[in-house]
C-alpha cells in the first residue's frame, strides 16, 4: 500500500528532470527529498497514534488547529487528487495508445474509467486483490530495466546547469503520506502493534527511492540523456521491447495510484464529514470525470503546479499539528526544516 500510493505519475516525469538538471545536484536533490518526506510521514504517523478517532488530514487540521486549516486541508488535497488523477489519467492513455496504436483517445479514457470503477466498487474480490498485489510488480520491473541499460552506451548527463525545480518533482514524487491512515487501520485491524506503521513508512519510502535511482539511471542512459516528458515515447522509439514493458508497468501504476486516491477521498467524505459509504464512493468517483477538462496541459506543468502548492500546505499543515502535541526542541528544529525546503520547492516551481 505504500509503494502503491508514492508511486505514481511522478516516476515517469523524473529522468526528464534529471536530464534538465546537474545529474549529481539530482542525487542530493533525491536524497534531501527523502529525508523531509521521512520526517513528514512520521509526524503524521505520531499525529494518528496520539489522536483518537479515524480522520484524514483535514479532521487532524479541525482537532488542532481549527475550521480554518480544516478547510484549507479539505480544498488542498481535493486538488492534490485533481492534479494526480489527471496526470494518471494522461498517462493510462498514452501508454495503452503505444501498446495499441490502433485505439482511440475516447476508447482508452472509458476503458481507464471502467477498470478503475470496477476495482474501486469492488464488484469482484479477485479484481481488489489483484489491484492490492500488483504493487509489487513495481520492485522488479526497474531492475530489469537497469540491467538491460547496460549495454547501451554511456550518456553525457548534464552536468553543468542546476534546474532546481528537480527539488519540487521529487517531493511531489515521493509524497504518500495520504495513505498512511488505511495502512494503521490495517494494522489495527490485524491486531497488531500500531508502531509497525512507522516500519512500513520507511521501509516503502526507502524501496521507492532505490526503484527512482534505478529507473532514472536506466532511462536516461537507454535515452542516450534525452528522454520524453513521459519517458515511454523517447524510449519506445529507440527500444519497442523496452519501452511497451515499460508500457505495462505504467498501466499498473496509473490503475494502482488511481484506485488509492480514489480511496483517500472517499475516506476524507466518509470519515471527516460522516457521509454514507455510498454516497461517498459516488462522490470519490466523480474525480474522473473532471480531469477531463484538464488533459490539455503538459505533465510538467500539472505536475509543477498542483505538486508544488499541494505538498507545500500539506507538509505545513502536518507540522504545524505535530507542534501542538507534546514535542522537544529536535521535533521543531525538524519542523522548520521541512518547512523552509518545502517553501523552497514552492518558490521555484512557481518562479
Amino acid at each position: 500500500m505504500q509503494i502503491a500510493a508514492i508511486v505514481g505519475s511522478g516516476i515517469f516525469v523524473l529522468p526528464y528532470f534529471f536530464a534538465q538538471s546537474n545529474f549529481y545536484f539530482s542525487i542530493f536533490a533525491l536524497f534531501i527529498a527523502f529525508i523531509v518526506t521521512f520526517f513528514l510521514n512520521r509526524f503524521y504517523i505520531d499525529i494518528i497514534l496520539r489522536t483518537r478517532g479515524d480522520h484524514q488530514l483535514a479532521g487532524y487540521a479541525q482537532i488542532y488547529l481549527g475550521p480554518f486549516f480544516r478547510y484549507l486541508s479539505i480544498i488542498n488535497i481535493l486538488l492534490l487528487a485533481l492534479g494526480a488523477i489527471t496526470t494518471y489519467t494522461k498517462l493510462f492513455t498514452t501508454f495503452l495508445h503505444l501498446l495499441i496504436p490502433s485505439i482511440s483517445l475516447t476508447l482508452s479514457l472509458l476503458i481507464f474509467i471502467f477498470l478503475i470503477t470496477l476495482a474501486f466498487l469492488a464488484v469482484s474480490r479477485q479484481l481488489r486483490l489483484f489491484f492490492d498485489y500488483l504493487p509489487a510488480i513495481v520492485l522488479f520491473i526497474p531492475l530489469i530495466l537497469f540491467f538491460c541499460s547496460q549495454s547501451a552506451p554511456q550518456p553525457q548527463f548534464n552536468m553543468s546547469s542546476i534546474d532546481f525545480s528537480v527539488i519540487g518533482a521529487l517531493l511531489f514524487a515521493l509524497s504518500g503520506f495520504t495513505i498512511i491512515p488505511e495502512i494503521e487501520e490495517v494494522f489495527r485491524h490485524f491486531r497488531l502493534s500500531r508502531s509497525f506503521v512507522y516500519i512500513a513508512s520507511l521501509l516503502g519510502l526507502s524501496l521507492v527511492v532505490i526503484i527512482y535511482y534505478f529507473f532514472v539511471y536506466s532511462v536516461n542512459r537507454l535515452t542516450l540523456g534525452f528522454p520524453s516528458q513521459d519517458s515511454i515515447t523517447s524510449l519506445t522509439a529507440i527500444n519497442p521491447f523496452l519501452g511497451h514493458l515499460l508500457a505495462i508497468l505504467g498501466l499498473i501504476i496509473t490503475s494502482v495510484a488511481t484506485y488509492n486516491f480514489l480511496l483517500v477521498i472517499k475516506e476524507l467524505f466518509f470519515r471527516d464529514f460522516k457521509i454514507s459509504s455510498i454516497n461517498s464512493h459516488l462522490l470519490a468517483l466523480s474525480f474522473l470525470i473532471l480531469p477531463l477538462f484538464l488533459l490539455s496541459y503538459s505533465l510538467v506543468s500539472i505536475i509543477s503546479i498542483t505538486g508544488s502548492v499541494t505538498i507545500f500546505l500539506s507538509g505545513l499543515t502536518i507540522c504545524l499539528v505535530r507542534l501542538r502535541l507534546p514535542h522537544r526542541a529536535f521535533h521543531t528544529l525538524i519542523a522548520f526544516g521541512c518547512f523552509f525546503v518545502l517553501l523552497f520547492a514552492l518558490i521555484t516551481d512557481l518562479f
